[in-house]
This record gives C-alpha cells, sequence and structure tokens, in this order.
C-alpha cells in the first residue's frame, strides 16, 4: 500500500504570521494535532501540539503574540504519494516524527500520519481476515 491510498488529502493549513492562539483553535476545532504552515502557497513547515506545549505553554508565552513563525519546524520532511507506508513509517521512526506531508511537483496533496499507517494496516488485515475465513467457510460448507 503505498501514501496515495492511506494519506489524508483534507489537509488543514495555517499562515507564519498567524498567532498560536489561532493554531491552537483550528487544531481544536478539526480534532487534529498539526498544522502545515503555508506562505503563499508554498510550504514553510509544520506545527504541531508539541511545539505548542513545549515551545508555548511550558515558557509561559503569550500566545496572542507568539506567531506560527516563531515556533514551527521549518525544516520538514517530505514525500511522494507513491512511497509505501513500510517506508514512510520507517523514515517517521528514524526522525521520530509523526506526520508527513505528501507533495507532488512542490504541490501539498496531503498529509499521511503514523494513525493514517495504522488505519491502513487494519483495513488490510480486516481484508485478510475477510478472504481466510471466507474461504475457510466455504470449504466448511462444501464438505
Amino acid at each position: 500500500m503505498n501514501a496515495k491510498e492511506a494519506m489524508n488529502t483534507n489537509v488543514k493549513t495555517i499562515q507564519p504570521s498567524s498567532n498560536i492562539k489561532r493554531a491552537a483553535e483550528q487544531m481544536t476545532k478539526y480534532r487534529i494535532g498539526s498544522l502545515i504552515v503555508v506562505k503563499s502557497g508554498k510550504l514553510v513547515g509544520i506545527v504541531t501540539e508539541r511545539d505548542i506545549l513545549q515551545k508555548v505553554v511550558a515558557k509561559n508565552k503569550n500566545t496572542v503574540k507568539t506567531k506560527v513563525s516563531d515556533i514551527m519546524t521549518k525544516e520538514v520532511m517530505l514525500i511522494s504519494p507513491d512511497l509505501d507506508i513500510e517506508s514512510a513509517s520507517k523514515i517517521m521512526k528514524k526522525h521520530k516524527i509523526k506526520k508527513l506531508p505528501v507533495i507532488i511537483d512542490h504541490h501539498l496533496v496531503g498529509i499521511l500520519t503514523a494513525t493514517d499507517i495504522v488505519s491502513a494496516q487494519l483495513e488490510l488485515m480486516d481484508r485478510l481476515g475477510h478472504l481466510f475465513l471466507g474461504a475457510n467457510r466455504k470449504k466448511l460448507t462444501a464438505g
């Protein structure tokens, strides 16, 4: 299975000039753990719940005055939609990250998260279970 089959194409974005309060409100509204930071249509970073907790809340910074650009991760690992999810999971493990923006020709087309990979694997296991259980049922009823 590749990233294209498992990724979420409804990617939520935010401007680097937005404040952290706005970012937290968006994450809460959409029940997500990160926002892709985009400036003039170009991906320039990612901001996560962990960034907000470690770089703003734990340091008692003002969420209205602190900008997304102040705390975002600027060097973002990117993947192609054709990358298999096993390779994507290895990238996540190696770099200790849980989210990978999916890019085609410098355009954001989706995001693949650790949760997406687990869901895809569970779906695959479910399909295999039905395949094997269905085959066993036929054998049992055939004779």
